[in-house]
């Protein structure tokens, strides 16, 4: 949540958030152990991979992620929040920097070739520029590389 808002430069007075958050199972000030969200020994099911930010990850918390998205670039989170892309606007005529742009900012250039190549191909049909950034901001934010922290 924090990453994606920071990369809007979002202003609020924090109204909306905490209910979001609690959808996510990671409510502020309320872990529900010492270990925090998740104990640091979790495995990822059927691997042989330890990954305790997947303990708390499943069918429900992956809706309320892309709920979160949707409503933080295309709709509203409380009553205070307000978003400035106007940054992202001076580089919204060229689809190649604007993907490069947050991809660098959201993914600290982590983005795979092929999800650049197919946010690429989606965005240069999308003429009007607001909308544009919207949608590069979208598709980063609920895709399944966005999700795991490198």
């Amino acid at each position: 949540m924090a990453n994606l808002l920071r990369a809007m430069n979002a202003r609020s007075n924090g109204d909306g958030l905490s209910d979001y958050s609690a959808d996510l199972k990671q409510e502020p000030m309320n872990p529900p152990s010492v270990f925090n969200f998740y104990p640091p020994d979790f495995g990822i099911p059927g691997m042989n991979l330890m990954g305790p930010e997947f303990q708390i990850f499943n069918s429900s918390t992956a809706i309320s992620r892309a709920n979160f998205v949707n409503d933080a670039v295309y709709g509203t989170i409380g009553k205070s929040m307000t978003t400035d892309l106007s940054y992202y606007l001076t580089v919204a005529s060229n689809p190649d920097q604007l993907v490069d742009t947050l991809g660098q900012v959201m993914m600290h250039g982590q983005m795979s070739p092929e999800m650049r190549s197919t946010i690429l191909g989606v965005v240069s049909a999308i003429p009007d520029n607001t909308r544009r950034v919207k949608a590069v901001l979208y598709l980063i934010a609920s895709s399944s590389q966005y999700q795991v922290e490198h």
